[in-house]
């Protein structure tokens, strides 16, 4: 045996260490996509941060304000009786939400 290590040993580590590699390999693609997805959130929220402010002393709403900040408005149908409200909920173009998150973490 002197310094050998049998063929069997020998291939049983190659594998292993393949897999590893491949593990490995995904998790960084993974991690990487990761990382981009959030780079472009907070970038999407800077920019959205800095439109808000923009408009922040606005005393009315404009076209152009519409344009910038808001991706898009739902309305919806006529209620059955006077006494329900009309669903209108606005769409912007970043979710506020995550750009709070982001902001006051």
């Amino acid at each position: 045996m002197k310094g050998k290590m049998p063929e069997d040993i020998c291939v049983e580590f190659i594998r292993k260490y393949s897999d590893e590699k491949k593990t490995l390999a995904e998790e960084i693609t993974e991690l990487e996509t990761r990382l981009t997805e959030t780079e472009s959130k907070q970038q999407s929220a800077d920019d959205f941060i800095r439109d808000i402010k923009k408009y922040l002393n606005a005393p009315e709403l404009t076209r152009e304000m519409c344009y910038e900040l808001i991706d898009r408005i739902v309305i919806g149908g006529l209620p059955e009786s006077e006494e329900e409200t009309r669903m209108i909920d606005i769409v912007y173009k970043v979710d506020i939400m995550s750009v709070l998150r982001y902001k006051f973490q």
